[in-house]
C-alpha cells in the first residue's frame, strides 16, 4: 500500500516557501519511507552583487543488518541571485531527500566491488 502526503507552505511576509512530500510504500519485501523537502528564502539584495558561494552537498548512507534497515540522506544548500525589473534578489535554498528502507527479510547483499 502506498501513502503520500504533500505540504506547500508559503509566507509572503517572510518571503519563504516550503514544499514537502512524504511517501510510505509497503510491499511484501520491505517498507520504504521517503521525505523530500524544498525550502526557498528570498531577500532583496542592496549594493553590488557578490559572487554566490558554491553549493554544499551532504550525503550519508548507512546499513544496519541487525535491524534490517537501510538509510540514505542527501542535502544540498546554496545561494543564487535573480534580477527582476532592475531589482536583485538573493535566493537561499535547501533541498533534502531522506530514504529509509526496513526490510522484512534479510538485507540484500551488496555486490563485491572489483578493482
Amino acid at each position: 500500500m502506498r501513502q503520500i502526503a504533500y505540504k506547500h507552505l508559503t509566507s509572503p511576509r517572510h518571503r519563504r516557501k516550503v514544499i514537502a512530500v512524504s511517501e510510505r510504500n509497503d510491499t511484501p519485501e520491505c517498507v520504504t519511507t521517503s521525505h523530500k523537502r524544498f525550502i526557498y528564502i528570498v531577500n532583496e539584495q542592496h549594493g553590488p552583487q557578490e559572487q554566490p558561494p558554491k553549493p554544499e552537498f551532504f550525503i550519508v548512507k548507512a546499513q544496519d543488518a541487525r535491524q534490517k534497515r537501510e538509510k540514505f540522506s542527501f542535502r544540498v544548500k546554496g545561494t543564487l541571485f535573480i534580477t527582476r525589473e532592475a531589482q536583485t534578489f538573493r535566493v537561499r535554498y535547501s533541498h533534502s531527500l531522506k530514504v529509509r528502507i526496513d526490510w522484512k527479510t534479510k538485507l540484500p547483499c551488496a555486490s563485491p566491488v572489483s578493482s
